[in-house]
């Protein structure tokens, strides 16, 4: 597994960045390296071991770690989803669900009727629209005149509604359906 840094007992001092292994040759045998350094092996043998990896012995590890993650997953999973299945068999719950999914019955119920109450008024409105401009078209003065009728006015522009608005000599302006004329009147009765 590689080695692993420790504090020195000698303080910051003769810390190093480079990793430190005494391995004398005799168990027995100490030196003043290994007061200072990060591991001491029993045999240069060891050393190497404890300095080179084991992808063999890695390999394990991180299998074995990959498997416990795992199982700690679906076990937390299968906890979960008993948890919820157990909460949703509840009898307080259930009638909370009832009684969400009669609101939500009630309200489709309720926009249908007002889709059905709006489209109603909204026919209602276009024949009554329809039924007002074709009456309004009948009243039309440019109808009126479609039907031979025309519209006089004196020099002031005034619309002449009887013959007593006028008098012998009096230019008129006569509109009609298409087209206009001027004309003078030589009399006017009643």
């Amino acid at each position: 597994m590689g080695v692993q840094r420790r504090k020195s007992w000698l303080g910051p001092f003769f810390e190093s960045t480079i990793p430190i292994i005494s391995a004398v040759g005799h168990e027995i045998d100490f030196t003043i390296a290994d007061f200072v350094a990060d591991v001491r092996a029993p045999t240069p043998s060891a050393a190497a071991e404890m300095a080179v990896a084991d992808d063999e012995q890695d390999r394990r590890y991180f299998l074995a770690r990959a498997q416990q993650l795992t199982g700690d997953f679906f076990g937390y999973y299968k906890n979960a989803k008993n948890a919820y299945q157990n909460l949703t068999e509840r009898p307080g719950l259930k009638r909370v669900a009832g009684i969400v999914r009669e609101a939500r019955q009630a309200t489709d119920t309720l926009s249908d009727s007002i889709n059905r109450s709006f489209y109603h008024a909204f026919k209602n409105f276009t024949n009554h629209s329809i039924h007002v401009a074709s009456r309004l078209n009948t009243l039309s003065p440019l109808n009126t005149m479609a039907r031979g009728y025309s519209v006089v006015s004196n020099a002031k522009g005034e619309t002449i509604k009887s013959s007593d608005q006028v008098s012998k000599g009096d230019r008129v302006d006569i509109r009609f359906f298409k087209g206009r004329a001027t004309a003078e009147i030589e009399e006017a009765v009643e």
